[in-house]
């Protein structure tokens, strides 16, 4: 008796079914105990930019303050020449010794705003009848005159004060028998126009000789 042959290739495949059946079944247990895998980003952050050289003001500018305020620095104004309007002279006080004549002229600045002065000024002797009587001005010498420097005198507003010295001798000299007197000065201050005519008698022998100093500041004192 001949016994039949069973198809082999059909006994694989139904050994085959367990098979597969117990790798799923490993392959859900796997997955139920690992833990999850956190998916990491694709990109990275990108490094911040390195900041090139600063294009502000640098450290000695002036910078606004606290407050966004800034310091405003007042900056002072320069003082400007005198002018005979603002200007007022008079005759000041003298020392007498030894025939030698020491006198003040006092300058008054009567403008609100202060103003300067320098150098020596003017004088001449008028007499009483308004005739020019001699004068011979000597610059920076005489007594109380010859340590006097020339220099930039300010006089401040509202009053301020400057002043300058004369000298003279009352002693004719050579063949002078007399010396007149003069009844008024007219002064001229140094690097301004215009006169003041101050009253004041003067005899000045020698031909009029009258020693002056420059215009020192404040009033000065008769020696």
């Amino acid at each position: 008796m001949v016994t039949p042959m069973k198809d082999k290739s059909l006994s694989r495949r139904w050994l085959l079914v367990p098979l597969l059946a117990s790798v799923a079944v490993l392959a859900a247990a796997c997955s139920a105990s690992s833990p999850a895998v956190s998916r990491l980003p694709t990109t990275l952050p990108s490094t911040p930019a390195t900041s090139g050289p600063r294009s502000g003001p640098s450290s000695d500018s002036a910078s606004p303050g606290a407050g966004g305020s800034t310091t405003t620095v007042a900056v002072s104004q320069a003082i400007t020449p005198c002018t005979t309007q603002v200007l007022s002279v008079s005759a000041g006080a003298r020392a007498v010794a030894a025939g030698t004549i020491v006198a003040v002229f006092v300058v008054k600045n009567s403008s609100s705003a202060a103003c300067s002065l320098s150098g020596f000024p003017q004088l001449k002797l008028v007499a009483v009848s308004g005739a020019s009587l001699a004068t011979d001005v000597v610059d920076g010498n005489g007594p109380a005159i010859v340590d006097r420097q020339v220099g930039t005198v300010d006089l401040a507003g509202g009053g301020g004060e400057a002043s300058f010295l004369t000298s003279w001798t009352d002693v004719p000299v050579g063949t002078e028998t007399s010396c007149s007197t003069s009844a008024s000065v007219v002064v001229s201050l140094p690097g301004i126009g215009g006169s003041y005519v101050v009253t004041d008698q003067i005899s000045a022998c020698g031909g009029g000789r009258i020693n002056v100093s420059p215009v020192v500041s404040g009033v000065a004192r008769p020696q």
